[in-house]
């Protein structure tokens, strides 16, 4: 065989080679680099919350939530009701509109069944979750200013790195991670931002539907996640307008699937949360525009919007509240509110002229406005002034802001001209490390951001820590310092030494009456000190603060049954009765109303009345000893020997007496 033969098949081989897509050496190897050090990072600035414990709404969504203390038994429960009602038995009481977000419910679930009631792991779960989300924000920025965008100048960029950097860093997201309860925001950005990409690789990647499934399912679990995440229906399409160069078909094709997804959504809250989105609240803690002016309202609206803005820029100081009377009702005539409406005009302008140049300025005004319009309280009531998770998902446009402009500060020659891959100024991080401005600027932006996250986090530790930690913030919140004392009376229930008790009771009193001053017509707050003072065996003032509760409230159930063990321990049998009675009908199966009733009538003397009751509240718990202790008694009284033997013995069998020291 000649050389000129032995040559041929080789030839036919690099063929092929020249014909497939050249890879770049190590750039899938620095990809992976920079994933892991964007876990890493997040774990550095996040990793102390782990341990922490349940605070705030987690009660709500795992330690008193039955559905998901259920594990998988209580999956089919989460998604078929409304979230609250696994918590507090009943559709739309905490909230209104209703509120259908059962996928973090879900894993919530999973992780119960496994482990059970286990914080650290949660908030493992979370800090995890957030670093995927920083993840998903590297490769969102990476995609929009790829090969195929008309930024492709941008392609290689710090950009994608930096904005990543600054969102895990930024303080404004503490809430939404170390809040357990708010891994329905952590979830809903993670698969908005992958549905979006799935989308665009529609676009790039040869219009193949396997991606506009993909993405169709991604957003669908997004929904699953959060409300919020409907907003994405106009973020995808804008996505495309501004990064891509698409035909009528492609929206068409893309839009279709989006559509679908929101209207399944739709159709399964309308049928399994129930309730619209502008119910009529009339609770000033749950509408803080309740009897406002719409000039006052509408002034607050543009006051909070400012106040966002500036948490962005300088995220101190933080607080879990800024309901009634955190943020007092504006007008227009307030600078704040002044400013802050320049400053939505102008940026509003910038977006508005800079549209149709697709700038990335404009597409980060746009993509903060559209996400943050569902929680404006402009469209409809929310239920609060503002909460910084709110800003979740809005502040990514704030970091990619920030991002292009420090990238801009390091490369000001880049343009659209210098498209040359070679040059080393588009190689990510280059242009960065050299430019010490620049680096100063990052360096420190992302260190003061990092260490406030991170004593943040210690805030959240638990109730007492986070509430604490913020009524100094918001000395003027009715719910803080109603929590702060709610807190310190739990603390004290569980306190046996009486001195310390009555100490931590009197830390809890002036919380609670400065709560009352706030809101005269706070019920809690009435309640949780006619229990101190019932507990101080000072009946006269634990009556008065349970009638003024009642005065607001004349219906709630908790507030009849204390009244009617106040009037028992005055001897005013009649009265008690009356009370705990109307606390039965309004409960039908309160146990401690029976009990107490079946005790105020045996102290009025009707032993037979007594014993009626006493048999309700075991047939209600069975295993309730001092039911059966003190049946055993009246029927020694009534000289029924065998039945009070029978009743005592059961009595101790369950423990005696002490079993249950709480009525």
């Amino acid at each position: 065989m000649s050389k000129q033969q032995k040559s041929k098949k080789p030839i036919a081989s690099d063929r092929k080679t020249a014909n497939a897509p050249l890879k770049e050496p190590g750039k899938s190897k620095n990809k992976n680099l920079i994933y892991w050090v964007l876990i890493a990072f997040t774990f550095i600035v996040y990793g102390n919350s782990i341990l922490n414990d349940y605070a705030l709404d987690d009660i709500v969504v795992v330690s008193q939530n039955e559905f998901v203390q259920k594990g998988f038994k209580g999956i089919k429960d989460i998604m078929t009701t409304d979230m609250f009602v696994g918590f507090d038995k009943k559709e739309n009481a905490l909230v209104a509109g209703g509120r259908y977000r059962p996928l973090s419910l879900i894993t919530l679930a999973i992780e119960y069944q496994f482990l059970e009631l286990s914080p650290h792991f949660s908030h493992f779960i979370n800090v995890l979750l957030f670093a995927f989300c920083g993840i998903g924000v590297f490769i969102f920025i990476r995609k929009l200013l790829n090969k195929h965008s008309p930024l492709k100048h941008l392609e290689n960029s710090a950009i994608p790195l930096i904005a990543a950097i600054l969102y895990i860093a930024h303080p404004i997201h503490t809430e939404a991670v170390a809040n357990i309860k708010s891994r329905d925001e952590i979830l809903s950005l993670l698969f908005c931002l992958f549905s979006t990409i799935s989308f665009l690789n529609y676009i790039d990647k040869g219009q193949k539907i396997k991606y506009l499934v993909i993405g169709f399912v991604l957003f669908f679990l997004a929904l699953l996640s959060k409300e919020n995440s409907f907003t994405f229906l106009l973020i995808i399409p804008m996505t495309i307008w501004f990064f891509r160069k698409a035909s009528v078909k492609d929206y068409l094709m893309i839009g279709t699937p989006l559509v679908i997804a929101g209207g399944i959504f739709w159709v399964m809250r309308n049928k399994f949360a129930g309730g619209g989105l502008d119910l009529d609240v009339h609770n000033i803690l749950n509408n803080p525009f309740l009897g406002a002016t719409a000039i006052q309202k509408y002034a607050t609206i543009t006051y909070t919007i400012g106040k966002y803005f500036l948490l962005l820029i300088f995220p101190s100081p933080l607080s879990s509240d800024y309901d009634y009377n955190v943020i007092p009702l504006q007008s227009f005539s307030d600078i704040s509110v002044i400013v802050s409406l320049l400053v939505i005009i102008a940026l509003a302008v910038i977006a508005i002229m800079q549209f149709m140049k697709r700038t990335i300025l404009s597409y980060s005004i746009l993509f903060f406005a559209i996400t943050f319009s569902l929680v404006s309280n402009i469209i409809f009531p929310i239920g609060t002034t503002m909460t910084e998770r709110f800003i979740f998902i809005p502040s990514l446009g704030f970091c990619f802001i920030v991002a292009y402009y420090i990238n801009k500060l390091a490369s000001p020659t880049l343009s659209k001209s210098s498209s040359n891959k070679t040059d080393k100024e588009t190689i990510p991080g280059i242009s960065i490390l050299k430019n010490k401005t620049c680096l100063f600027i990052l360096v420190v932006l992302t260190g003061l951001y990092s260490i406030k996250t991170i004593a943040r986090n210690m805030d959240w530790k638990d109730n007492m820590s986070l509430f604490t930690a913020d009524v100094v913030t918001s000395p003027n919140s009715a719910n803080l310092n109603k929590d702060i004392g709610n807190s310190l009376v739990d603390a004290g229930k569980l306190i046996t030494n009486k001195k310390h008790q009555a100490d931590t009771f009197n830390l809890a009193k002036p919380y609670l009456k400065k709560a009352m001053k706030i809101y005269s017509g706070y019920t809690d707050a009435y309640r949780l000190l006619g229990f101190i003072y019932y507990m101080e065996n000072k009946f006269d003032s634990a009556f008065y603060y349970n009638a003024g509760g009642l005065k607001v409230k004349p219906d709630d159930a908790e507030l009849n049954y204390n009244q009617g063990k106040v009037l028992d321990k005055q001897k005013k049998y009649d009265e008690a009765i009356k009370v705990l009675n109307h606390a039965i009908e309004i409960n039908p199966k309160y146990e401690g109303a029976y009990f107490n009733l079946a005790l105020s009538y045996t102290n009025k003397g009707d032993g037979d009345k007594g014993l009626e009751y006493f048999k309700k509240v075991i047939e209600l718990n069975p295993k309730r000893a001092d039911a059966y202790y003190y049946s055993g008694l009246l029927y020694q009284a009534k000289r029924d020997s065998v039945k009070a033997k029978e009743f005592l013995d059961k009595s101790k069998e369950l423990g005696g007496v002490k079993a249950n020291s709480n009525n």
